[in-house]
């Protein structure tokens, strides 16, 4: 028979697992967002890893039947690798919490034998608490990520891998390889064009007026088509956006498909040019990320849920009883070449 503490254990894992939807409360529309466009690819193992195509497989036209056919020339692509980024939230009983609202402390709520010896009260008032702690478990997740989503550690670091690593810095290394790693290369000889560099386009630090001649190519290149309807979305701070939300006066709709949904789910959006824009409150000031949502997602370890939680400890030297979430994600991008940032926009000009 399993022992009241692990009783506990087994109830905690069940009700995170349940809850673990809640991740979306993240404290950032783009990561909200990145976290709904997941590939749910269902990556299991110690890291991240995807395939990139490097060379085009060599082609020719044919003369005649005894022609000879183009001859291959080895491998055609490379691997991505990226960490999963581990975030841990601590959850405790408090003996004062539990005293407050039983009448017990945590001694004698461990002295059970297990949960079926205890009245329903006990039982309600622990998984009262334990459920409230998992609550905000996830809330501090949630502010970890809607913090990380656009700073600048690189994939070798600890934290998760931001926009400003992946898009800001253009000419830096991502998931293990260098920005001109993949330009496609024809007969064995280098591309002039590297789908491992992202679309960027500064002022040298210069504020300049929002126009749409400022960020135009910049959307334009980020959509190119593909296999696939793309969902390209334009992200700003709220102050940005309403400048855009004027200058796009007259010919932005509300309309289109990618920022109607956008909207129906709670997110401030319009439509202009096939982009969705919309606002959030952690992106920073003068900046405009367009980010290709069939490339860029943002991964959650899957079914390692049960495992997330690590077990309730018995107090040493304090009057709780402690256990910790661990969650494992990362943002992914597997084709940086379809994201992009207009740098130093101030407002329109009066």
């Amino acid at each position: 028979m399993l022992t009241l503490t692990e009783q506990m254990d087994k109830l905690t894992r069940t009700a995170w697992v349940k809850s673990n939807a809640n991740l979306m409360r993240m404290h950032s529309q783009l990561a909200r967002l990145l976290f709904m466009s997941a590939s749910r690819d269902q990556q299991k193992g110690g890291s991240i890893e995807y395939g990139l195509r490097t060379k085009r497989p060599p082609y020719k036209w044919m003369a005649g039947a005894y022609d000879t056919y183009p001859k291959a020339q080895g491998p055609n692509s490379q691997k991505g690798v990226l960490p999963w980024a581990k975030i841990v939230a601590t959850m405790q009983i408090s003996g004062d919490e539990l005293m407050a609202q039983h009448g017990m402390t945590i001694q004698e709520l461990l002295k059970k034998p297990s949960l079926s010896s205890m009245s329903s009260d006990e039982r309600f008032v622990l998984m009262s608490i334990i459920n409230n702690q998992i609550e905000e478990a996830q809330e501090t997740i949630a502010e970890a990520v809607g913090d990380s989503i656009y700073n600048d550690t690189g994939s070798g670091g600890v934290g998760l891998t931001g926009l400003q690593a992946i898009i800001d810095n253009s000419t830096s290394a991502y998931a293990g390889l260098n920005y001109n790693d993949s330009a496609f290369q024809t007969d064995g000889k280098a591309g002039s064009t590297t789908y491992w560099q992202p679309i960027v386009d500064t002022n040298s630090g210069t504020n300049r007026e929002l126009t749409l001649t400022a960020i135009g190519p910049t959307l334009r290149k980020c959509r190119r088509g593909g296999d696939a309807p793309e969902t390209v979305v334009a992200v700003c701070d709220e102050d940005l956006w309403y400048e855009l939300d004027i200058l796009l006066q007259g010919s932005k709709t509300y309309v289109d498909k990618d920022a109607s949904r956008l909207a129906k789910i709670g997110f401030d959006a319009f439509e202009w040019g096939h982009v969705s824009f919309m606002s959030d409150e952690r992106a920073p000031a003068n900046k405009l990320y367009v980010v290709n949502l069939n490339n860029l997602w943002l991964e959650v370890r899957p079914k390692k849920d049960e495992n997330n939680f690590e077990g309730w400890q018995k107090p040493h030297d304090q009057d709780a009883a402690t256990g910790s979430i661990n969650c494992q994600l990362q943002l992914c991008c597997n084709d940086r070449h379809r994201q992009g940032l207009v740098d130093d926009l101030a407002g329109i000009s009066d």
